[in-house]
């Protein structure tokens, strides 16, 4: 529980950005289920890099859901792991939006609307549910998202910060280096990502 010291944040992850860019940077050799993120970890990660006693009180998750008649196993992972990251800690709710799939299997699958969905409760929160914490963070390097980003750093209300991997694009803007962002390293990506091996 907070204090009336302690910061809260909310914690907006694109998922597929984090996990690909993540697995790219710093686990190309391995199969990308070996190293999946968890995102409360990712989340009070966060909060306990910043310079003030900080507590996460939400966690929201955007990501693609692979279709099972299409993907079967994919599938199957994504769900057990939204049934286990919600089951473990309620301030985790994942929002799924189903891939786009165009002449599979020759054209993997596209995520839609997912970068739109994240893009829309960054400014939701920002406008409607500023009373219920001190601080948003977008973690992702879409580009797509940094007008979302710059709207929020705008808008009078919770602070906006972002988070990226190191040596990935910051959502920041490129002359004033604004909002904050949190470069996370490999030793990090090590810390918060479980082999998912079996698990499906």
């Amino acid at each position: 529980m907070s204090s009336p010291e302690t910061a809260r944040i909310a914690v907006l992850l694109d998922f597929e950005n984090v996990h690909r860019v993540g697995h790219g940077l710093y686990s190309p050799g391995l199969p990308r289920y070996q190293c999946v993120p968890e995102p409360s970890l990712i989340a009070d990660m966060l909060a306990n890099r910043r310079k003030v006693p900080t507590v996460t009180t939400s966690v929201q998750v955007f990501r693609g859901r692979p279709n099972p008649a299409f993907e079967p196993t994919p599938a199957s992972a994504a769900d057990k792991q939204r049934q286990l990251w919600e089951r473990r800690d309620d301030r985790v709710r994942v929002r799924s939006h189903p891939l786009f799939y165009r002449n599979w299997p020759q054209v993997p699958p596209v995520e839609k609307g997912v970068d739109v969905a994240l893009a829309i409760e960054a400014v939701r929160l920002t406008l409607q549910d500023h009373d219920k914490f001190d601080a948003l963070v977008v973690f992702s390097s879409d580009n797509d998202l940094v007008p979302a980003v710059k709207l929020c750093f705008q808008l009078r209300g919770p602070a906006i910060e972002v988070a990226c991997w190191t040596g990935a694009n910051p959502l920041q803007d490129a002359t004033t280096h604004l909002p904050w962002c949190h470069f996370l390293t490999e030793k990090d990506w090590r810390s918060v990502t479980r082999d998912w091996t079996g698990r499906a």
